[in-house]
């Protein structure tokens, strides 16, 4: 396999599940191969740390950019990270454990964290940044619209430094 193993997982229907450095592997006994899973199928990274599934067969994986819930009916992954209210990113290899009630427990440098993986919402808010100031070279830049509308800002090479004042 060529990589370092973070986490072996037998899913409740008898698949073999191993997560490494380099992503998520499924062996497959028929072939004596492995099928992957990374970036390329919606992971936030390759590091995947630990695994566990749920009572609805989803995989629930750790990795050093938070969380993944992998549907392997639809092949959909879903990402949590701090914006959906995790304490930690970097969670640590091994390190994911089903409690009852399908909650998951997993822990981090910033500690231990439970979740219950029927009740797990993701946060969908889209964030409108607005432009409130634009200064070229240190010095404020009066726009000839208000900065609200502005689209497109095109500055010359000869102005490289440049700064975007911004709300959100």
């Amino acid at each position: 396999m060529g990589n370092i193993v973070q986490d072996i997982h037998q899913s409740r229907d008898g698949k073999i599940w191993i997560t490494t450095q380099k992503g998520l592997k499924l062996y497959l006994p028929e072939t004596k191969s492995f099928q992957h899973f990374d970036r390329k199928n919606g992971l936030p990274t390759s590091l995947i740390r630990a695994i566990e599934d749920d009572e609805s067969g989803h995989l629930w994986l750790t990795t050093n950019k938070g969380i993944s819930k992998l549907n392997l009916l639809s092949g959909k992954v879903t990402n949590f990270d701090s914006y959906d209210g995790l304490l930690g990113l970097n969670y640590y290899p091994n390190s994911l454990v089903r409690g009852g009630n399908e909650t998951l427990f997993t822990s981090s440098q910033r500690g231990i964290e439970f979740f219950n993986t029927a009740n797990i919402e993701t946060n969908n808010s889209e964030f409108n940044i607005v432009l409130t100031g634009f200064n070229k070279m240190g010095q404020p830049v009066t726009l000839e619209q208000p900065y609200a509308y502005i689209t497109d800002i095109k500055p010359s090479h000869l102005n490289y430094f440049f700064l975007f004042n911004s709300k959100h």
